[in-house]
């Protein structure tokens, strides 16, 4: 059934006002095709399929875990920092209520408190992931360099290199 149309769910649509997480974006796998474009350039091509599956599979698994990960730093984060800066507030009703429906069960003084709570735990998520980032960013300077531009023999025992982009420009070396 249709997201949009569903009369049976609150608010316009659903994940919108309910704060669900949406993974159908087109640039949720945006690096896909750089890292199969370098298994296909790095590895023997009876290789390649195999490099390919184990490329998406360590990007899935990676994904899982820290969302996970995410998901229980945030939590922790919430319940240590919810007594720290909103002592009068009830923090298991706030957590069990979720970030759209939390302000039904707090007062207007607790409020700020609350609001800082969450984006304190957001923060430390938010370290997690760039962490993680430039994690990626030294192993991935690790890795050996490959030229990906075709190569093609002019004659003479010159070679053409183009780019494998459509429209990309030539050299003779």
């Amino acid at each position: 059934m249709d997201r949009v149309s569903n009369p049976q769910r609150s608010g316009p649509r659903r994940g919108h006002a309910t704060g669900e997480y949406r993974t159908d974006f087109p640039t949720t796998r945006a690096n896909s095709p750089q890292a199969v474009v370098a298994v296909q350039a790095s590895l023997r091509h009876a290789d390649i399929a195999l490099g390919n599956s184990i490329v998406m599979f360590a990007q899935s698994l990676g994904t899982a875990i820290l969302l996970a990960a995410s998901n229980a730093l945030f939590q922790g984060a919430l319940q240590s920092e919810l007594p720290k800066q909103a002592p009068l507030a009830d923090a298991a009703a706030i957590i069990a209520a979720g970030a759209t429906r939390f302000r039904d069960f707090v007062g207007e003084r607790d409020l700020p408190g609350v609001l800082l709570a969450y984006s304190l735990a957001v923060d430390r998520v938010f370290y997690l992931a760039a962490g993680v980032s430039g994690l990626a960013v030294l192993t991935s300077l690790l890795l050996g360099w490959v030229n990906i531009r075709r190569r093609e023999d002019v004659g003479g025992g010159a070679v053409q290199l183009r780019d494998l982009v459509a429209g990309g420009g030539a050299g003779v070396i």
